[in-house]
């Protein structure tokens, strides 16, 4: 959360995305 060139939902949705492929 809050590691990334944009702060938003979609972040978190490609994080989730890399942890979980």
């Amino acid at each position: 959360m809050g590691g990334g060139p944009v702060s938003g939902p979609t972040t978190k949705r490609e994080t989730s995305k890399r942890l979980h492929p």
